[in-house]
């Protein structure tokens, strides 16, 4: 399988399937998610493909190209470096001016959010295939939040699917991440 069909599938199975992002269901139906797969492992051509991919978005009109995920699919990189990466680059956003035009959310195969055990199951929610940076028009999240109940705790719930979930079911999804030592 080549990688834009892993991505698609992930997005698909795991994005959609689990409903971790409530809002990316309607622009991957409308096929308004543009998948860019940039195979260099040199950490510059990689930056310059993402500020790339951001030009053609911030050009392109948003019924067409709604967001982007640019998938680094060679890139060996670790979870830590590749977050001072994506750091790096939402660096570059404030200094162009953009932070209120796009928003960069980062995957990794071995995501860790802060102050969490490596081997909590609420890391799937932003682990992925490839490292990968996802890049959000601010504007669509704001809307795609507002309409949401107010009730609703995306996190929070987000938290109790996986935790609920068996490690037969979330190596189906994820691979062997999460088994059992």
């Amino acid at each position: 399988m080549n990688t834009n069909n892993i991505i698609k599938d992930w997005i698909e199975n795991v994005i959609i399937g689990l409903n971790l992002c409530p809002f990316a269901k309607i622009p991957f139906q409308k096929n308004q998610i543009r998948i860019s797969i940039e195979s260099d492992t040199n950490l510059d051509k990689c930056f310059t493909f993402l500020l790339d991919e951001i030009d053609t978005i911030f050009k392109s009109n948003p019924s067409i190209i709604s967001n982007s995920i640019v998938v680094f699919d060679k890139l060996e990189i670790s979870f830590r470096d590749f977050y001072d990466f994506v750091l790096d680059c939402e660096e570059v956003l404030l200094e162009l001016n953009l932070t209120k035009e796009f928003q960069l959310v980062c995957f990794h195969p071995e995501f860790q959010f802060e102050k969490v055990n490596q081997s909590d199951k609420i890391n799937l929610v932003n682990s992925s295939p490839y490292p990968l940076i996802h890049i959000l028009r601010s504007i669509e999240v704001e809307n795609a939040i507002s309409s949401l109940d107010a009730g609703i705790n995306i996190n929070l719930g987000n938290e109790k699917k996986l935790n609920s979930m068996n490690e037969i079911e979330l190596s189906k999804l994820f691979g062997n991440r999460f088994q059992k030592k």
